[in-house]
């Protein structure tokens, strides 16, 4: 894994250079901090706002992931024009369209869906040639990292021996530079 920031000038240089981007958020532990009593933590009016201003641009399509139900995830998130991946990407709902995970698997065997799953998934949906970035902080958000390795930006929050993210922020405080940075890519041709 890489220090995000000192390696940022050229990923900006491969964001500006991309016609699309999907981006995707782990909500525990990314957006929000991690606290002892998970329930009562919500996204900060900061957070939702730079998430807002992802969201209205032109090139962007912005995913939230997480643990909790699609419509906990909604309720607390509350943004409209957001992709939201509930149940750990077994639901999604975007600008009009949606899916879930059937109950049960074909001919009575299981599915096997997991972050990974769901976020190959979403990149059919949103277009193969968009340039996805992964930003997550949890176990869960490894087998997305796997899922992208050699189609993605992948981002983690915390470094950890073993990783498949290529990047790395010290920690979850450094989510709101990373979308800032991201934010201002490309500002100087919209302005």
């Amino acid at each position: 894994m890489m220090p995000f920031f000192q390696h940022w000038e050229a990923l900006a240089d491969r964001f500006e250079h991309s016609a699309e981007w999907l981006l995707i958020f782990d909500y525990e532990r990314t957006l929000i901090p991690e606290t002892r009593r998970p329930c009562e933590t919500r996204l900060s009016e900061i957070v939702r706002r730079k998430l807002r201003r992802l969201t209205r641009r032109g090139n962007c399509a912005v995913a939230v992931i997480s643990e909790r139900s699609l419509s906990e995830l909604r309720h607390r998130v509350a943004i409209h024009h957001l992709i939201y991946m509930g149940s750990h990407g077994s639901e999604i709902e975007g600008n009009g369209w949606g899916f879930s995970l059937p109950a049960g698997g074909e001919a009575g065997r299981p599915f096997r869906w997991n972050r990974g799953s769901a976020v190959n998934w979403l990149r059919r949906v949103v277009s193969r040639g968009t340039l996805v970035f992964y930003l997550g902080g949890g176990p869960m958000d490894e087998i997305a990292f796997q899922a992208l390795a050699k189609v993605g930006v992948t981002l983690r929050v915390g470094k950890k021996r073993g990783s498949a993210a290529a990047y790395y922020v010290q920690r979850q405080s450094d989510v709101r530079p990373v979308l800032d940075k991201l934010i201002a890519v490309g500002r100087h041709a919209n302005d």
